[in-house]
């Protein structure tokens, strides 16, 4: 993805959610989804949603599902991964929550237009150290820094994970009390890029079913 004249590669651990594709599911008498045991329902829904609908992919999201490591995975191990890439986004970005960038960031994404600069100096702090204590398991400085987020794409990634935050505020005042939500709305592109690896209806649902247990697996590591 080209933001600001730069190839921004989309690191795993600092995915990006997109809820354009936020449909607020309910069950066939029109209730909500409540209740944990309702979730056996909620996987019949999920698959029969995301193969009834055309959900384009955004440049971020096709550029992970284009992952060539990915190409050959099943529906199963796919979910599996996009389960805990996705939780790992959420407590990596977290570490920005509340920064304030102007509205034309992506297009001059330069640290010094944010307005708490203690706070970006604190992190750059952070992240040094980081890469400075995984630095022994990689040949050389250049080889880890390839592999690892720079500086200037976390700001990126962390403004775009804001704006996808704002819109899922939005659409959380609209939902009825006591209601559940499912940790799969920023990510239904994707998954229905995933389940389409196969044809099975059982193996499309535990697929899912993976996604959302991984995803929780991994938010209490």
């Amino acid at each position: 993805m080209i933001i600001a004249g730069k190839e921004r590669r989309p690191v795993y651990e600092y995915w990006v959610s997109e809820y354009s594709n936020f449909v607020f599911p309910i069950k066939k008498d029109g209730s909500p989804f409540v209740d944990p045991e309702d979730y056996e329902e909620y996987l019949d829904w999920l698959v029969d949603y995301l193969e009834s609908n055309n959900l384009e992919l955004n440049d971020h999201h096709k550029d992970i599902i284009s992952d060539e490591n990915m190409s050959d995975w099943d529906a199963g191990r796919l979910c599996n991964v996009l389960g805990s890439g996705a939780s790992l986004a959420v407590f990596q970005h977290d570490m920005g929550e509340g920064l304030s960038y102007p509205d034309d960031y992506l297009s001059n994404p330069n640290l010094e237009r944010i307005a708490e600069q203690d706070r970006v100096e604190s992190w750059i702090e952070q992240l040094k150290n980081f890469q400075d204590c995984m630095l022994e398991f990689y040949n050389n400085r250049e080889e880890m820094e390839a592999e690892m987020i720079s500086v200037e794409d976390f700001f990126v990634f962390n403004y775009m994970y804001q704006i996808e935050h704002e819109i899922y505020d939005i659409y959380k005042k609209r939902i009825p009390p006591h209601a559940a939500t499912f940790s799969d709305i920023g990510w239904r592109a994707l998954l229905k890029k995933a389940i389409s690896r196969t044809d099975n209806f059982e193996e499309k649902r535990d697929a899912l079913a993976s996604f959302h247990s991984e995803y929780d697996d991994t938010s209490y590591k």
